[in-house]
């Protein structure tokens, strides 16, 4: 579940929602792989005009959550500058497949200084010199940057550069145009939407034993589909479909909104 969460769903637009249109709530996803539901996630977002939060809940289900249990809280909260998210403070507390995980990233300078790991960083995998680290963003402030663009254009193209303590990535988002939702009786919203193509590439933080042809140094592809849940409305995604590497894709369907 680390490789189906970290590096499949962190990496692509979980939701889009500001407080003027969707107070007080939340947009619940369901994930599922293989024809099998395997996660269940809470995303809310703030947007205002002097700043930003963002969090994310999520647990596994079913046979996977006996198999590798994992839950954890995402949060983010930062500033404007010149129109890009900057963030102020990332962190993530939970489990990952039943170990403790806890990441805590500061920004006192305008970059990311590591906090907290949990687990260290330890010699079976590759460090990310300070250099590399420099302008780069949290995965949440990312998600809100391409969100950003999405809002002002009605488009999503665009590319950052995110760094969660372990991995340093680079993400490039497209817009693929208008079209039907894929049927799916468990959505919460099925018509017309705008779909967004977005490649990952992984640039450091691999394993120390890993191959230049390993799947870790292949980019991941996804495909995420937004949609505003009412005229007027922020869009918000109503399906994201991330692939992995070998073994199929993870479909996060729009299921409803929650407290």
């Amino acid at each position: 579940m680390r490789k189906i969460w970290l590096c499949g769903v962190m990496t692509i637009w979980l939701c889009a929602a500001n407080a003027a249109t969707l107070p007080h709530q939340s947009l619940v996803y369901r994930g599922s792989f293989l024809g099998l539901d395997v996660l269940d996630l809470r995303a809310g977002l703030d947007l205002r005009a002097d700043g930003y939060a963002m969090g994310i809940d999520f647990h596994t289900l079913g046979a996977t959550d006996f198999l590798m249990h994992s839950q954890a809280k995402m949060q983010v909260d930062g500033d404007w500058q010149s129109g890009r998210p900057t963030p102020r403070r990332f962190s993530t507390a939970g489990v990952v497949r039943g170990r403790p995980n806890h990441v805590e990233i500061s920004y006192p300078d305008g970059q990311p200084h590591v906090d907290r790991l949990e687990p260290a960083l330890d010699s079976e995998h590759q460090s990310i010199p300070a250099a590399l680290q420099r302008d780069t963003m949290d995965g949440m402030s990312a998600l809100i940057d391409l969100l950003h663009t999405l809002i002002n254009s009605g488009r999503c193209d665009g590319e950052v550069t995110t760094f969660d303590g372990r991995r340093l990535s680079h993400i490039v988002a497209s817009s693929g145009g208008q079209e039907d939702v894929p049927h799916d009786n468990g959505l919460f919203y099925q018509g017309p939407a705008l779909r967004c193509d977005i490649t990952n590439t992984l640039l450091a933080g691999f394993p120390s034993d890993s191959k230049p042809d390993d799947t870790a140094h292949q980019p991941r592809h996804s495909s995420v589909w937004f949609a505003p849940l009412q005229p007027g409305e922020v869009p918000v995604a109503v399906l994201i479909r991330a692939e992995l590497h070998l073994v199929g894709h993870l479909d996060l369907k729009l299921v409803g909104m929650g407290p």
